[in-house]
């Protein structure tokens, strides 16, 4: 996907849960669309789209850099959710297991 399909844009440190903690077994590659939500919250907002940086991809139980790029759409939620550097996501791979978790570096694009 082109960057103009995306509204919000976010540059995180994204580090993976291991497998023994109920992270996924395989690697994280670029255009993976996890589940996401702020850390304190249960209610899961929607998807987004990964996008990992300086790599191929990131195993599980590693960190590394990456882009979240959310639909325009996501706006109001990411808005609500008061996204800004320092605040942390859980990505969720479906709706039972924890992916990882991100947190926000750089807020890149607000959609506007």
């Amino acid at each position: 996907m082109t960057e103009q399909r995306f509204g919000w844009i976010l540059e995180v440190d994204l580090e993976l849960a291991p497998p023994e903690s109920g992270g996924r077994t395989g690697p994280v590659r670029s255009g993976l669309r996890p589940l996401w939500r702020p850390i304190e919250s249960t209610e899961f907002e929607g998807l987004c789209e990964v996008e990992v940086l300086g790599a191929e991809n990131l195993l599980p139980g590693q960190s590394g850099e990456a882009l979240l790029k959310f639909a325009p759409e996501v706006g109001r939620a990411l808005t609500a959710a008061r996204i800004e550097p320092g605040r942390t996501l859980v990505l969720m791979d479906g709706p039972r297991y924890e992916l990882g978790r991100a947190t926000v570096r750089v807020v890149r694009s607000r959609g506007e």
